[in-house]
């Protein structure tokens, strides 16, 4: 496992290269270290990063079962992470349809994020 700092908006990121499936995929890591004066800092934090990851972190291992959360779960998590980015109505909005109409759906079929197929999403519309 490899991985390099890189400089965005003057804050150092890691970016590490992880194999998934047997392809090079790269995951940035915002480290919030300022640019200025702090390089050896930011090489320490990569260095702790990477051995974490080669250790097999908690993130790699999350990355590889999230194909096995409900989709109903999954779409409960996703409404969290877009919350502070979307307009309050459009959050109210989505939380009906999620609470209304999908949860029950996807749940009471079991249907996994890593299972869901086209013909499921036909047969709920």
């Amino acid at each position: 496992m490899t991985g390099c700092l890189q400089i965005k908006n003057d804050k150092y990121y890691a970016v590490i290269n992880l194999k998934v499936d047997g392809k090079r995929k790269p995951k940035w890591i915002p480290l919030g270290i300022p640019t200025r004066g702090n390089k050896r800092k930011a090489e320490a934090e990569l260095n702790r990063l990477l051995e974490e990851y080669a250790r097999g972190g908690e993130d790699i291992k999350a990355n590889h079962s999230e194909a096995d959360i409900l989709l109903a779960d999954y779409l409960h998590k996703w409404l969290k992470i877009v919350k502070p980015t979307i307009a309050y109505s459009t959050y109210q909005s989505y939380c009906n349809m999620i609470d209304a109409w999908l949860d029950k759906y996807f749940r009471e079929l079991g249907v996994t994020l890593g299972s869901l197929t086209a013909s499921q999403i036909q047969d709920f519309y």
